[in-house]
């Protein structure tokens, strides 16, 4: 009696796995397959089950980058969310990203420029909670990006010197900073420094991008 729902679920993972991998290579209708494979299964394990809620998550995702639904999006993560608002912090700092995401793509769609830099600024105070637990380096890099469409770049750039100031940087904290002196203000000597402290802070490979981009300016 307990083997078929082993390999039902077993054959749910395997879905999962691959509707992830296509999700990376922006194959949306394989990405949709494989969703629909695994969804029928899903709906029939209680609502607060971990499988139930990442198939509910990549299906969000879904509807944003295949189809441009953003309001579908923010409907389902947000959904998402409130079933994991007492779970790992990781996990809510991970949707509340994708939710951001979704408000900064919807902004950057947008033909109105007012309600474009409405959707940058919610995205902006959506992030900044979790920027300040310097948790996921892609929650950092998508402040930088959102911050810059607002003309924030030197408010993030004392923000991320204030991380390290405080001795509280990671690797991705000098890095970003080095993108934002580099790319955004131009200024050389500010990139070179956070060049060095990527550097030391064990991220040689993120060093060698940030020194390319300072001799880019040269």
């Amino acid at each position: 009696a307990l083997a078929l729902p082993l390999l039902k679920s077993a054959e749910a993972l395997t879905s999962i796995g691959k509707a992830v991998d296509y999700m990376d290579q922006t194959q949306y209708d394989l990405m949709d397959a494989e969703l629909k494979k695994v969804e029928a299964f899903v709906s029939q394990l209680p609502e607060q089950s971990e499988v139930g809620m990442f198939v509910l998550f990549l299906r969000a995702v879904w509807y944003r980058d295949a189809r441009g639904e953003f309001d579908t999006t923010l409907r389902l993560l947000r959904d998402v969310k409130q079933r994991v608002k007492n779970g790992k912090e990781q996990d809510i700092e991970e949707i509340d990203k994708e939710i951001a995401n979704t408000i900064f793509k919807r902004g950057l769609a947008r033909t109105d420029e007012a309600l474009a830099r409405r959707d940058f600024e919610e995205a902006s105070e959506i992030l900044m909670p979790a920027v300040k637990t310097l948790g996921r380096w892609q929650t950092l890099a998508l402040l930088r990006e959102v911050n810059h469409r607002l003309g924030k770049d030197k408010e993030t750039r004392d923000l991320l010197q204030g991380f390290i100031d405080e001795g509280r940087a990671n690797e991705h904290v000098p890095f970003n900073l080095g993108l934002i002196c580099n790319s955004y203000l131009g200024d050389l000597e500010c990139g070179t420094k956070a060049a060095s402290l990527v550097q030391t802070s064990g991220g040689p490979g993120l060093a060698s991008l940030l020194r390319v981009d300072v001799l880019t300016l040269k």
